[in-house]
C-alpha cells in the first residue's frame, strides 16, 4: 500500500507539494 502512494506522488509532483504542506501542519500540531 505505502508503496503504491509514493508511486503516485512520485508520478504528480503537484500531490507532493500538498502532502509536505500537510506534514508541516501536522508538525506544527504536534510541537504545540
Amino acid at each position: 500500500m505505502g508503496s503504491t502512494i509514493d508511486m503516485y506522488i512520485f508520478k504528480n509532483p503537484k500531490f507532493k507539494k500538498e502532502i509536505k504542506l500537510i506534514e508541516k501542519k501536522i508538525t506544527k500540531k504536534f510541537q504545540n
